[in-house]
């Protein structure tokens, strides 16, 4: 039997320290999976760096609060973050975080002109806002942040680059400069609209008829040459506010929204010597922003239609679903959103494990991270509910390995070392690239280790605490990788409570009312029910320092 339970420690180390460095997630621009690596998909950089790759997610605009839209997006994406991380714990993971803020744009002048507060005051304040929700919802910072109003000359000069490979026009009346969508086409680069519905590939001009009863009126003139065609730089009436307008050779204007992250992904590609990697966000970006991305890059880079090798500027686009409410998609445009300050105020759940609550939802009860989720307080009910037994379930397999103790091995623990087992080989496919990085396959795994550890416990009070405590702190791994905070991986660590029962003075709660059932149990179970026993039983838990540390204070009230 010891050589058993040296078994199990061992497997527990092999399945600790492995060094797999992939993960297996769906690419939106192949339509299929692709493993994730920091190294796999580049030669070595010319120069020494510490990155290998950069991975780019697309921030915030921030005008207004952070709703759960984008709250289940960045969850989303930090998990598969930590994933990678969790990869490469012996070595640097290679992979630069970036994350950018919009910080001028249409939405920011008009919202802040309605308070009548400068564009830059207003957002600041919601980046700040969006970055402390974050820290709520335990998603990790970025390495780099890049604000769009600190490169403007990067992009000004961007822009240039595209002009000047022939690919871009400018339009003297407005000073504004457009990709030029025929000019890419004609001249042999990559066909626009890699990851565009298929109609919009190709024209998304709107139809006319000469029918009476449905005529459609001529559009507006447009300086565009192709429906397709989109802004790079917008330009802005000569005595335009500084606040919102900057200096370029084509006058004042500011940038256009789809090259901004063009421009600053190259930015920090050149003064890192790291090449774009990866490129992450909602699916609602994928077109036109994504799209349009793509096609302003490769201009760019003028990259020659001879060498289809060189002609991809980023391999991997990953994209997590909508969020729906009340039918429709979470959007402030339709105004049908749920802000997280709103959120945290109608959650039950303690503040610090309210954003504990939201991640097991976004991770473990909306499906396959691709499709579309499904919003509702019924359902952030659910999750809340089942978040605060897997809080108690470890406070009271924390309360057992503090207790009675055995080295003994029977049967018992051979068929608990085998959900073991199963519970690690399912958690190292998913972590290591075997099948798509799916969390909601590792909360089912903790559901099912917890239910049959509950099982064992209490059929085995005197359980071996090898096996106790593997259960608990492989559970507790788990939801440190996945991002939970300690209140809900490891909350017998912590003193008083996070509202759910954590506290190392929850592990004394636990214990005692462990020890009531079974001493009523036994009472009730006897031949003769003594009264007078079971009303002692009830005066111990009363009287017991526990719970008045807690501040519980209970009196015997008379029944009438």
């Amino acid at each position: 039997m010891r050589r058993l339970a040296a078994g199990l420690s061992n497997n527990l180390h092999r399945f600790r320290n492995s060094t797999l460095h992939t993960i297996s997630l769906h690419n939106s621009l192949s339509n299929s999976p692709v493993l994730i690596s920091s190294t796999s998909h580049f030669p070595t950089s010319p120069s020494p760096s510490p990155f290998n790759s950069i991975w780019y997610t697309c921030g915030p605009t921030v005008y207004d609060s952070t709703h759960l839209g984008h709250a289940f997006t960045y969850v989303t994406l930090d998990f598969y973050r930590r994933a990678i991380l969790s990869n490469h714990k012996a070595t640097p993971s290679g992979f630069l975080f970036v994350l950018n803020i919009t910080d001028i744009d249409d939405k920011i002048i008009d919202r802040a002109s309605s308070q009548n507060i400068p564009p830059k005051q207003l957002a600041r304040h919601y980046e700040s806002e969006f970055f402390s929700d974050m820290d709520y919802l335990n998603v990790k910072r970025p390495d780099v942040v890049v604000r769009v109003t600190d490169h403007v000359d990067e992009i000004i000069s961007y822009v240039s680059q595209i002009l000047s490979n022939g690919y871009a026009y400018v339009d003297p009346p407005s000073g504004s400069v457009y990709f030029d969508t025929q000019s890419f086409e004609s001249k042999g680069l990559n066909k626009y609209g890699k990851m565009a519905p298929p109609t919009s590939s190709v024209d998304f001009k709107p139809k006319h008829f000469d029918s009476p009863k449905s005529p459609l009126p001529p559009p507006p003139p447009s300086p565009k040459k192709d429906p397709r065609d989109f802004a790079l730089w917008k330009g802005c009436p000569p005595d335009t506010s500084p606040d919102i307008s900057f200096p370029s050779p084509w006058g004042v204007g500011r940038p256009g929204w789809h090259v901004e992250c063009s421009a600053m992904i190259d930015y920090v590609s050149k003064i890192t010597n790291s090449q774009p990697s990866v490129h992450a966000g909602g699916i609602d970006l994928k077109f036109p922003h994504h799209t349009n991305e793509i096609a302003q890059a490769e201009a760019y880079h003028d990259f020659p239609s001879s060498d289809p090798s060189s002609s991809q500027w980023m391999n991997n686009w990953i994209h997590t679903g909508h969020l729906h409410i009340n039918g429709a998609k979470m959007s402030k445009s339709l105004k049908n959103f749920v802000t997280i300050p709103q959120f945290r105020s109608m959650l039950q759940s303690s503040p610090k494990t309210g954003g504990d609550v939201f991640r097991w939802w976004a991770l473990g009860m909306t499906g396959s991270h691709g499709s579309n989720a499904v919003w509702s307080e019924e359902s952030m009910k659910e999750a809340s509910s089942i978040h605060a037994k897997l809080v108690q379930f470890l406070l009271m397999a924390r309360s057992y390995t503090n207790d009675k103790k055995s080295s003994k091995w029977t049967p018992s623990e051979l068929g608990m070392r085998k959900h073991i087992e199963k519970f690690l080989t399912s958690k190292e496919q998913v972590l290591t690239g075997g099948r798509l990085l799916e969390a909601s396959i590792l909360t089912k795994q903790i559901l099912i280790l917890v239910s049959e550890a509950k099982s064992y416990m209490e059929k085995n009070e005197g359980a071996p605490e090898v096996i106790r405590n593997t259960v608990v702190d492989e559970i507790g791994d788990l939801l440190d990788l996945m991002g939970f905070t300690s209140y809900t991986s490891r909350p017998y660590n912590h003193e008083g409570g996070s509202g759910s029962g954590s506290g190392r003075d929850g592990v004394q709660v636990a214990k005692l009312f462990r020890e009531f059932r079974e001493n009523v149990r036994k009472s009730a179970l006897q031949k003769d029910l003594n009264k007078g026993e079971l009303l002692s039983l009830c005066d111990s838990v009363r009287d017991d320092p526990t719970l008045s540390r807690l501040g519980v204070f209970k009196a015997d009230v008379k029944v009438v």
